[in-house]
């Protein structure tokens, strides 16, 4: 059964998220570029999806990744870091999220999509938007007990980032998200797709090159360098 967006949530949203088009490839100054440079069209918000695996120089990159953090900052840009894991949701995090029995997929959808709950009213919209319109992909994939786990995981997710992620959120002003050394499964590549849908800014280093810390997606674009470091965690502002 397909999923009616517009009647769950309205219409489209009036943004348009442009990924990656408008990018030099660059990797990360790329991300660097502040949002009035990424285009000039008011109806678009501007963001990047990228997948850096290895490493350009084992000598630089720690400092490069200081740089790139301290030029985030000072650019007031809210900025997130996940490193090595994803956590599963908590108890606490699942038992918060509101659901009961559902015999369909755009029921269980429709119904779980109201535990998207944010501040700015078009933003609500747009991730509210953006988790129907990717979950669609999924709802005949999978049973309905696992797409309801699936959908609850998700927006799990979302809500334990969402406030740190959209503080003062504003068009000109796009956050970013880092995944370092993170291995996915199939319920973490679906958040960081709809992360990628969202006016956010997604970072997948791998410097390792660990095969785990892959993902495949159209709009991904993805950099593949011949050296590999071995790294804990992306290194805190000012250590070198």
């Amino acid at each position: 059964e397909k999923i009616n967006t517009a009647n769950i949530c309205g219409k489209k949203p009036s943004l348009n998220i442009i990924t990656n088009t408008w990018t030099n490839g660059d990797g990360l100054n790329d991300v660097l570029i502040t949002a009035d440079q990424r285009g000039n069209t008011s109806e678009n918000i501007y963001n990047i999806f990228y997948q850096l695996n290895g490493v350009y120089s084992r000598a630089d990159y720690v400092n490069e990744l200081i740089s790139f953090r301290n030029s985030i900052n000072n650019q007031k840009r809210n900025l997130i870091i996940v490193n090595g894991e994803i956590t599963e949701p908590s108890y606490d995090e699942i038992s918060e999220i509101k659901r009961s029995n559902y015999s369909s997929p755009s029921m269980a959808v429709s119904e779980l999509a109201r535990n998207i709950v944010i501040s700015d009213a078009n933003l609500q919209q747009m991730v509210r938007y953006e988790f129907l319109e990717i979950m669609q992909e999924y709802s005949g994939k999978y049973s309905i007990n696992r797409f309801v786990n699936t959908c609850v995981y998700v927006i799990c997710w979302l809500k334990r980032w969402q406030k740190k992620l959209f503080s003062n959120w504003n068009a000109n002003n796009i956050p970013c998200f880092v995944f370092f050394n993170c291995d996915f499964d199939e319920n973490k590549i679906i958040f960081t797709k709809i992360l990628s849908a969202l006016p956010v800014d997604v970072l997948i280093l791998n410097p390792a090159l660990k095969n785990d810390c892959k993902i495949d997606d159209d709009k991904l674009t993805e950099f593949t360098y011949d050296s590999s470091l071995e790294i804990n965690a992306f290194p805190e502002e000012g250590v070198s």
